[in-house]
């Protein structure tokens, strides 16, 4: 990663503060509760694959890393998995589905990147004989690595720095697409707003922009959630994701010889959130997007994708369907 985690909070508490809907839609009365799920993404949602990769030396138990993730316990897609399946997450090297690597991009990089961590799954199924199916949560956690890289000139091949911005966009949500033709229904995705950089803006413009040419089977639901605005209210006022007042957002646990008790600090080793973080992002998706919520009544579909794309970047906008009816849930502005 180019930029600490703790760099990244200074950066984010003198942010402008970001404008733009979000949407806490209830799950569709009949809908059954998720029954599943896959994760994509790098080293903020690895469950060790690359620890396996290493041959255990990193990230290791002796620096108070946990179960060879990039913090001191589980990250938010294992406690989405607890929830969903009474289990966390299985780094697909040992055997699970969580296909997330540390160091990945969503596009080239030398380690597994998003194409080729859904290739990994589809042989995966195909061995197995499984499907992905609506009941499945897929999770994507990408953006980092490519920020950093353009941000440091590595065009990764590409002879400009738009050629390079476009492919990378354009990637994302191809990797959206197979998925959502594999069977998908339900697709949380992090997008490209983990570092407040005029890349992270650029390359979320473009997704956007992309993701608003698919053609996405009926009844799937995208999930986008901010990150970055996730950090900028820690910055804020942490009690308001049930984190506490006080909160270390600059020193990491690590650091600061906290350890085994990192709860007041935001940041794990300088570049990724601790598990009362990461619990805590967890806590602020379901809030958006009563993801965990049992079926209650029957929503409409959600209006035109402008309608949700306002402000910086995508800030919580869920769309269930390649057409564009009118919105459903309680509708807010950050």
């Amino acid at each position: 990663m180019a930029l600490s985690w703790s760099k990244r909070a200074a950066l984010v508490a003198a942010a402008l503060c970001l404008h733009g809907l979000s949407m806490s839609p209830a799950l569709a009365k009949g809908d059954a509760r998720f029954t599943s799920t896959v994760e994509f993404g790098d080293s903020l949602v690895d469950a060790g694959n690359y620890f396996i990769n290493s041959g255990g030396t990193y990230p290791d138990a002796a620096g108070g890393f946990f179960e060879g993730r990039n913090t001191n316990g589980y990250d938010y897609t294992d406690l989405l998995s607890q929830q969903i399946t009474g289990a966390p997450t299985t780094a697909s090297l040992a055997g699970g589905t969580n296909y997330a690597f540390g160091g990945a991009r969503v596009l080239g990089g030398g380690f597994p990147d998003f194409a080729t961590q859904i290739g990994e799954y589809q042989q995966h199924l195909a061995a197995t004989g499984g499907k992905l199916d609506a009941h499945t949560l897929v999770s994507i956690t990408f953006g980092d690595n490519d920020v950093g890289a353009i941000d440091n000139g590595d065009l990764g091949g590409f002879g400009t720095r738009q050629e390079a911005l476009a492919a990378i966009a354009g990637s994302y949500a191809a990797g959206i697409q197979t998925l959502a033709n594999m069977g998908a229904r339900n697709i949380l995705f992090t997008g490209f707003l983990y570092l407040d950089t005029k890349t992270s803006y650029e390359l979320q413009d473009l997704l956007k922009a992309d993701l608003a040419q698919l053609t996405l089977p009926d009844g799937t639901h995208l999930y986008s959630y901010d990150i970055l605005d996730f950090f900028k209210q820690a910055a804020a006022d942490p009690t308001k994701l049930g984190l506490p007042a006080g909160l270390d957002t600059v020193t990491p646990c690590r650091a600061a010889g906290a350890q085994p008790n990192c709860s007041h600090y935001l940041f794990f080793d300088g570049d990724h959130p601790t598990a009362a973080a990461h619990q805590a992002i967890l806590n602020d998706m379901n809030h958006q997007f009563g993801l965990l919520n049992a079926a209650t009544s029957a929503v409409p579909e959600p209006s035109a994708w402008a309608m949700l794309l306002a402000g910086f970047g995508l800030l919580g906008w869920m769309v269930r369907r390649k057409r564009l009816p009118t919105a459903p849930g309680t509708l807010a502005t950050n």
